[in-house]
């Protein structure tokens, strides 16, 4: 059996009222409140950690293509939920996540992939032309993917 610091002190308090016959109104100890957990090292291994974890379930649940938003609405739930310090539970939330935005972000991620192939086609099509204006067309085009990549980032999180 392993003894914490706080329990020989304790056992030690009491041996010490055992032999000197006294009672515990006379003796004050102030055990000093040290929890490991509360370490800022060891939080911050622990973040990583469920950051790693996170990661993993993210690459699981996305193995199948169209359940990607899904799982990338799961992953910014529970990240924020870490950064705020209210992680409970990290696979239930997730897969509570994951299960009640699947519809939602399922569709948004069909409509974004359609966009994005758009986008693409431009792009590619403008790259092959051999016109005066496929310099101009371009740069338009990379303007528009760049709005494009900014609103893939910033939608799964809003759902």
């Amino acid at each position: 059996m392993i003894f914490s610091r706080d329990m020989i002190i304790i056992l030690y308090i009491k041996i010490q009222l055992f032999i000197n016959k006294t009672t515990i109104k006379h003796i004050t100890l102030a055990i000093p409140k040290y929890n490991p957990i509360c370490n800022p090292v060891f939080k911050f291994i622990s973040r990583i950690g469920d950051m790693f974890i996170l990661s993993l379930l993210w690459l699981v649940t996305s193995i199948p293509v169209f359940t990607l938003g899904a799982s990338t609405t799961a992953l910014y739930y529970n990240t924020i939920k870490i950064v705020r310090g209210r992680d409970s539970s990290l696979v239930k939330n997730y897969f509570r996540a994951f299960k009640s935005n699947f519809k939602d972000s399922t569709i948004i991620f069909f409509i974004m992939l359609f966009g994005g192939a758009v986008v693409l086609s431009y792009l590619y099509y403008w790259a092959q032309s051999k016109e005066q204006i496929a310099f101009v067309m371009n740069a338009l085009g990379l303007g528009v993917a760049l709005m494009y990549f900014a609103t893939l980032l910033f939608v799964f999180p809003v759902l």
